[in-house]
């Protein structure tokens, strides 16, 4: 009996942990906008950030000490005279909640150390996710190549 209690158990915890690590659909299709948003930077492709950028997407950050705001449209703008970057990426985390979600994603340019953390939150508009925002922290990090 402690034999078939102990089995079922592992069953049971196995089930478990399968359910709860499934990435869903959503989660699958943010992490999809997150690659072509960075993707954008290593390619220098404008236009990938006109795919996952809704319309009137901001974002905001410290910069030397100061809050400093800044649209989507200008970052796309701005790509185009750019050259493509050596970045390494990681996503911390994705929450989402029905038709809005936040990823953490800590980024860095391999070739020059300047990295940051994003917060990208998310909505899901006529069935796709776009970055509706970005919050940011810049910083150097030595990097291993």
């Amino acid at each position: 009996m402690k034999t078939a209690t102990r089995y079922c158990l592992l069953f049971l915890t196995l089930l478990h942990t399968s359910i709860s690590w499934a990435k869903t659909d959503d989660e699958v299709e943010i992490r999809e906008v997150i690659h072509t948003y960075f993707q954008a930077f290593s390619e220098a492709k404008a236009e990938n950030l006109h795919n996952v950028f809704l319309p009137n997407m901001d974002m905001i950050g410290n910069v030397r000490g100061k809050p400093w705001k800044f649209e989507g449209s200008k970052l796309a703008e701005g790509l185009k005279s750019r050259e493509p970057e050596k970045l390494k990426t990681k996503i911390y985390f994705i929450d989402i909640t029905r038709d809005s979600a936040i990823a953490k994603v800590y980024n860095v340019n391999i070739e020059t150390g300047i990295a940051y953390t994003d917060y990208l939150f998310f909505l899901e508009v006529e069935g796709k996710w776009k970055i509706a925002h970005k919050g940011y922290t810049r910083f150097n990090e030595k990097v291993s190549k």
